[in-house]
C-alpha cells in the first residue's frame, strides 16, 4: 500500500508539472506569435530560438519532439503562428517544427537498437498492407501530377503529405508512452489551453474593448489561426480549424481517469467550443462520437452495468462549459456588443452563410473532372474552375470564376487526385486503425481511434484528412495500435535504446 501511494504520488507531480508547462509554453507561444506579428523584425530571432529549444528536447527524448508536434498541431491550427525566411523561402512554425522533429528522429534512428525497433513494429503493425497501399497511391498521385500540372501546383497540393515522414518519431515516442504515459498528459492539457484560449477570444469579441479588437482581429486572420464572423447582433462566430481535435481529445478525456480536473475542462470546455463553433462539420462529429459512446455503453451492460454515473458527469461537465461560455457573452463589463442569443445566431448561421452555397456549387465541376481520369486519379495539382458564391473571393473575382485544387468536399477531393483505388485504399487504413483501435483493451487507444472516426465523417465536408491536421491523427493513431506483442518482444532494444539517447 505504502508503496502504490508513493507511485501515485510521484505520478501527479509528474501530470502536474507537465500540466503547469504546456499552459506556460501556451501562454508564452501565443504571446510571442502577437509580438512577432506585430514587430516583424523580431519574428524570425523568435522563431529561431523556439525551433532551437525545440531540436536540443527532441534530440534529447524523441517524446519532447512528437509532444511539440502535436501540441503544435492542437494550437497552429494552420500552422503559421510564426515564421522566418530561409533559402529565399519563407517557412511557417509549423514546417520549421515539422523539419526539427524529423532530422531528431533521424539521428535516434542512427542507434541500431532504434532502427531495430521500429523495423519490427512496422512488419508487425496490423495496418501494414493498408498503410503500403496508401503511401504507393500517393506516390502515383505525385508522379501524375508532375507529368500532367504545374510543379507549383503540385508542391502546394501534396506537401501536406510530407508529413507521414514522421511515423518512425511516432512510432519511438509512443513504445516510451506505453512504458511512461505522459504523451496523453500533454495532448489534454493542450486542448485545455486551446479552451482557455478560445473562451478568451469568445469574451474579447463579445465586449467593447476600444480599439483592441482590429489589431487582435488581424492577428487572429493573418497568423490564419482562425475565423472571427459578426452575426447580427454583434454575437461572434470564433471558429479554430485545430478545434477539430476535441473529437479525439473528449472521448480521451472521459477515459483518463489519473486526470480528474483535465476531465471536467476537456469534456465540457470541448463540447462547448465545438457547438458555439457553428460549424455543421463539427457538430456531425459531436454526433459521432455520442453516437458511438452510446453504443459502447450499452454493449458494455452484457458486461457490466450501464455507465449511468460517467453519463452523469459528462452532462454535468457539458452543462458547466455553456454555462461558462454564457457568462462570458453576459458578463456587464466592460460594454456588450452582442444584443442576439445563440439560437438567433444559429438562425443568422443557416440563412446568411455562402458557404453551403460554395460547396454545391463545387459538386457538378468536380464530379466532370473526376471522370476524365476515375481510377487512378488526375494527380496532385489537378485543379476546377466553379462558380463561387462567397463574397469575400468574389471580391477578387468578380465575374465569380474561382479556379482551385482545395474542396471543402473532402472524399471528392480525394477522388479527383488519387481515384478511385486511392480512395479505396485510405477508406481501408482508416478502417483498420479504427477497428484495432477500439479492440484493444487499452482506452486511450480506442478513444483516439474513435477520434479518428469522427475525423473521417468531417472529412466529408470540410478537408481534414489531407491536411496535417488529420494527417497527424493518422500518425497517432497508427503508433497507438502498433501490436503489443511486437513492442512487448522489443522491450530490452527499446530499453537500451532509451538508455543512451536520455
Amino acid at each position: 500500500m505504502g508503496t502504490a501511494f508513493v507511485l501515485r504520488s510521484l505520478s501527479m507531480r509528474v501530470y502536474t508539472k507537465t500540466a503547469l508547462l504546456v499552459v506556460a509554453l501556451g501562454i508564452g507561444v501565443d504571446l510571442l506569435s502577437f509580438i512577432g506579428w506585430s514587430a516583424p523584425s523580431f519574428e524570425a530571432p523568435i522563431a529561431l530560438v523556439l525551433l532551437a529549444v525545440v531540436a536540443a528536447g527532441a534530440m534529447a527524448d524523441i517524446r519532447w519532439g512528437v509532444a511539440v508536434v502535436l501540441i503544435e498541431l492542437l494550437w497552429g491550427s494552420h500552422g503559421h503562428l510564426l515564421h522566418l525566411s530561409f533559402a529565399g523561402a519563407e517557412w511557417s512554425l509549423r514546417m520549421g517544427i515539422f523539419a526539427v522533429v524529423l532530422a531528431a528522429a533521424i539521428w535516434h534512428l542512427r542507434n541500431g537498437a532504434a532502427r531495430q525497433f521500429v523495423v519490427r513494429a512496422v512488419r508487425t503493425h496490423p495496418a501494414r498492407w493498408p498503410a503500403l497501399v496508401f503511401s504507393a497511391t500517393l506516390a502515383v498521385a505525385a508522379i501524375l501530377g508532375a507529368l500532367r500540372h504545374p510543379w507549383d501546383r503540385v508542391f502546394f497540393d501534396a506537401n501536406a503529405w510530407a508529413f507521414i515522414l514522421l511515423a518512425p518519431a511516432f512510432l519511438l515516442a509512443w513504445r516510451e508512452e506505453h512504458h511512461r504515459p505522459w504523451l496523453v498528459t500533454a495532448f489534454l492539457t493542450g486542448a485545455a489551453y486551446l479552451i482557455v484560449r478560445t473562451y478568451v477570444l469568445f469574451f474579447l469579441f463579445t465586449h467593447d474593448l476600444g480599439g483592441l479588437w482590429v489589431p487582435l482581429y488581424q492577428w487572429v486572420r493573418d497568423t490564419r489561426l482562425g475565423e472571427v464572423t459578426v452575426f447580427p447582433g454583434g454575437f461572434p462566430r470564433v471558429f479554430l480549424p485545430s478545434a477539430v481535435y476535441f473529437l479525439a481529445a473528449i472521448p480521451l478525456a472521459a477515459h483518463a481517469r489519473s486526470h480528474p480536473r483535465l476531465r471536467w475542462i476537456v469534456i465540457g470546455g470541448g463540447v462547448a467550443v465545438l457547438t458555439v463553433g457553428l460549424s455543421r462539420s463539427y457538430w456531425i462529429g459531436l454526433l459521432t462520437i455520442a453516437a458511438a459512446g452510446v453504443i459502447a455503453g450499452f454493449v458494455r451492460t452484457r458486461r457490466h452495468a450501464f455507465p449511468w454515473r460517467a453519463v452523469w458527469h459528462g452532462a454535468a461537465a457539458i452543462a458547466i462549459g455553456f454555462a461558462v461560455a454564457i457568462a462570458l457573452v453576459r458578463f456587464p463589463y466592460p460594454p456588450r456588443l452582442t444584443t442576439a442569443g445563440f439560437g438567433e445566431t444559429i438562425v443568422a448561421r443557416f440563412q446568411q452563410d455562402a458557404a453551403v452555397g460554395n460547396r454545391w456549387q463545387q459538386i457538378a465541376p468536380l464530379y466532370a473532372a473526376i471522370r476524365s481520369h476515375p481510377i487512378f486519379g488526375s494527380g496532385f495539382g489537378a485543379a476546377v474552375t466553379y462558380e463561387t458564391r462567397d463574397p469575400r473571393t468574389r471580391a477578387t473575382h468578380p465575374n465569380g470564376e474561382y479556379t482551385t485544387t482545395a474542396f471543402e468536399w473532402g472524399y471528392f477531393d480525394d477522388l479527383l487526385e488519387r481515384g478511385f483505388l486511392g480512395l479505396l485504399a485510405e477508406l481501408w487504413l482508416i478502417a483498420t486503425l479504427v477497428w484495432y483501435g477500439l479492440k484493444t483493451s487499452s482506452p486511450h487507444h480506442a478513444s483516439l481511434s474513435l477520434g479518428l472516426l469522427a475525423i473521417a465523417v468531417v472529412h466529408a465536408t470540410s478537408p481534414y484528412l489531407n491536411h496535417p491536421l488529420g494527417i497527424g491523427m493518422l500518425l497517432i493513431v497508427f503508433a497507438a495500435v502498433a501490436r503489443r506483442d511486437a513492442q512487448s518482444s522489443t522491450h530490452s532494444i527499446a530499453e537500451s535504446y532509451s538508455a543512451k539517447v536520455v
